[in-house]
């Protein structure tokens, strides 16, 4: 299966599931833009969690970079209409979206995910939705940040999802998600 289809594949299963409610007063407060803040505004806020090891290297994505522990290895993907990348470790796979169309992982449709959960963070000074869920052996996270920036004709949204044998993977992928920073 070609990496961009399987980045794909992955995001689509994280954005079928239905975002949990929680009370008006839990409203996300706005940092980057009210429109982006406003469609998290139904979610829990995260519970606070590990940051990134200090001795993972940072890796410069154009628009944003992150942090990757370092048995991390870049593979080549091909994008059609954004900035897409993935890296692989033993047993782990994290692709990143880009773009104006980069998935929102809002679904509201279950496609087989368990464990589902979803929360709010602010990460990099945005709001982001984090989302967490497993199916048959593989467990899945992922992270959506929209209106990160403006280019010609349109808006650019982050998503990034990981894929992982065990719930370690998904764990650490937390941890990753934590590192981005936006220029």
């Amino acid at each position: 299966m070609r990496a961009s289809t399987r980045l794909l594949i992955i995001a689509a299963l994280l954005s079928s599931c239905g975002p949990a409610r929680e009370s008006e007063s839990d409203a996300v407060r706005p940092r980057q833009s009210d429109s982006a803040a406003t469609a998290l505004a139904g979610l829990p806020t995260c519970a606070s969690g590990p940051a990134p090891a200090d001795q993972w290297p940072r890796l410069d994505q154009g628009p944003f970079s992150l942090q990757l522990p370092p048995d991390y290895a870049r593979r080549e993907v091909q994008g059609i209409d954004s900035h897409v990348g993935q890296f692989t470790a033993q047993g782990r796979t994290l692709g990143f979206d880009f773009g104006w169309y980069s998935n929102p992982l809002s679904s509201p449709d279950n496609a087989g995910l368990r464990d589902y959960r979803a929360c709010r963070d602010v990460i990099g000074d945005r709001p982001a939705r984090i989302v967490t869920a497993r199916r048959d052996t593989a467990y899945f996270a992922g992270a959506a940040w929209r209106q990160v920036s403006e280019s010609a004709g349109g808006v650019n949204h982050l998503t990034i999802t990981v894929e992982s044998r065990d719930s370690l993977g998904q764990a650490e992928a937390l941890r990753v998600f934590r590192s981005v920073r936006f220029r």
